[in-house]
């Protein structure tokens, strides 16, 4: 096939205002004329012409003297880069096939040429991604019965919410899989570039691009993407397929990788906002402390909060203040808290009144947990009531740290299944979660495990830190201190150590306010209604049950 050196020379005289950048045309670039506005490059690592077929008007693939199969064969990852990124392509008329974003020129007529790419210049019609691979072609010639069109429209009328994470799910995230289960007007169906089978996901549809850990390759070309704000051509294949009405991204870090794919599809996006995602200090990231992934991510985050038909769930009060405070638009972002699954967290056993002096921790062991403060207190209540026992059930970085200054009576499990962290719950008296705001500035946004022990009326003890407040009542269900009080959090556990009714009025009224207040399907309910608004272009603050 021979590279079609006319077009330019034709096309460059009659456009004079465009530059055509012709990359990788070696010696046939020869015949080039020299011409101002026709800038000839080497051949170009991948990652570095993205920015090039970001910014131009068009794409172009000229050739000529070629039958169809060998110039679709030749020229198709050309044709499916410009549609991946939404441009059109001028190309022969042999090859444009009737695709309405490619632009047909008869080779070595310059009136045609001139037309098409004029076309391509006026072009308005959204460019179709959806370009099937060869082997896809073969089977769906071979084998249609395959391919039934509107798969997803046959099975359910509801409207689709795509719900974006880069991996589909890690073990930490029952929260995504629980809420996407609990919706009831909305169908989920998760969507991300990575399946790291990690978390069971029945009763849920999830499409992801690749399975394992990322290659070399697939590292680069993600780098090279998110440098340019482009989506990842897989990711957004599976999306056009999924035909959402809403995409739903959890965290921000996932919210500015979801956002090019969003815009593409031309689909409103959510982005829940959980904490560390929102409170880490944005100079923590560009300074590159959080890893080099994310130097950027402060931008693109600005760039976001800015976008049309994006809106954010911010999953407490203080989260939502912590992203006004980095600038997004008071009118962009609301309150929804995530909930916990009632029926599922309940009272087990003896009441917490007449349960042996078990003080219970469960999380991560890392800064903002504040574990190792946590064992500071309990030295203090094991001078009060020796018989007092403390169980850490997590793992992390500050394990070896715990271990070695652990009293006696302090037990560590290690990471514990969710059926496990019950039946703990079942036996502790008292659960404690002293968190603070880690250096990096990160802090909790609503830790769903201080709901789950209220709910299975255990009363709690935790620190004033983040949205904690918010997931129970001082005084009523518990008590809350101070960030980094160790002596205050030593004297209210031995209090609830100490006092049968105490316990037991605490845990009954901590299950009647996780009912009230965080149940998960009043939670749901009202993130379907911030769907609707969202989706039809209305306010999210405005979260009233659409008719």
């Amino acid at each position: 096939m021979l590279f079609d050196a006319s077009f330019f020379n034709m096309a460059a005289p009659s456009f004079p205002d465009l530059d055509f950048y012709v990359i990788g045309a070696g010696r046939a670039a020869e015949a080039l004329d020299k011409r101002p506005n026709i800038i000839v490059l080497p051949e170009t690592p991948f990652e570095e012409t993205l920015g090039y077929i970001q910014h131009a008007a068009f794409g172009v693939a000229p050739y000529r003297d070629a039958d169809t199969p060998r110039y679709l064969l030749d020229t198709s990852l050309k044709l499916r880069q410009f549609a991946f990124f939404g441009k059109p392509a001028v190309c022969p008329d042999f090859a444009a096939g009737g695709d309405a974003g490619r632009f047909a020129y008869k080779p070595g007529d310059a009136a045609s040429i001139a037309a098409a790419v004029t076309g391509a210049l006026a072009n308005t019609t959204p460019i179709s991604v959806d370009l099937p691979d060869w082997s896809e072609v073969v089977d769906r010639l071979l084998y249609p019965e395959r391919f039934p069109e509107h798969r997803l429209e046959q099975q359910s009328d509801k409207p689709v919410t795509a719900i974006y994470r880069t991996e589909v799910l890690p073990l930490s995230e029952t929260f995504v899989r629980d809420q996407a289960l609990a919706l009831q007007r909305w169908r989920p169906v998760l969507i991300g570039e990575r399946a790291i089978d990690k978390l069971p996901l029945e009763g849920l549809e999830a499409r992801t691009c690749h399975t394992g850990p990322a290659t070399f390759a697939e590292r680069i070309i993600g780098a090279a993407l998110r440098r340019f704000d482009l989506p990842s051509p897989g990711v957004l294949k599976i999306a056009r397929a999924v035909k959402p009405k809403l995409i739903h991204a959890h965290f921000g870090f996932d919210g500015v990788e979801a956002w090019p794919i969003a815009k593409r599809l031309g689909a409103p996006l959510l982005v829940t906002l959980h904490g560390s995602d929102i409170t880490t200090h944005m100079k923590w990231f560009a300074e590159g402390r959080a890893g080099r992934r994310w130097k950027r991510y402060p931008l693109r985050l600005q760039r976001l909060a800015k976008a049309q038909r994006v809106g954010f769930v911010a999953v407490s009060g203080p989260i939502r203040d912590a992203a006004l405070a980095v600038g997004i638009p008071s009118d962009r972002v609301t309150v929804c808290h995530i909930g916990i699954d009632v029926d599922r967290f309940v009272p087990a056993g003896e009441t917490a009144g007449k349960r042996a002096p078990v003080i219970l921790f469960v999380g991560r062991l890392v800064e903002k947990k504040g574990a190792t403060l946590l064992v500071k207190a309990f030295a203090k209540v094991r001078e009060a009531l020796p018989e007092a026992r403390l169980i850490i059930a997590g793992d992390g970085p500050q394990r070896a740290e715990i271990e070695a200054m652990a009293p006696a009576g302090v037990a560590l499990p290690g990471a514990v299944s969710q059926d496990r962290v019950r039946a703990l719950m079942a036996e502790a008296r008292v659960f404690c979660l002293p968190s603070i705001t880690a250096k990096s500035g990160d802090k909790e946004g609503l830790p769903l495990v201080l709901l789950e022990a209220q709910a299975s009326g255990v009363p709690v003890v935790t620190s004033a830190s983040g949205g904690t407040t918010e997931g129970m009542e001082d005084g009523k269900t518990g008590f809350a201190f101070a960030e980094g009080d160790v002596e205050t959090m030593a004297r209210h556990l031995i209090a609830i150590l100490s006092d049968d009714e105490m316990a037991d009025r605490f845990g009954q009224a901590a299950r009647a306010f996780i009912v009230r207040a965080h149940d998960r399907k009043l939670c749901t309910k009202r993130l379907e209604d911030v769907y609707d608004r969202l989706s039809a272009g209305k306010s999210i603050l405005d979260t009233s049950p659409s008719s």
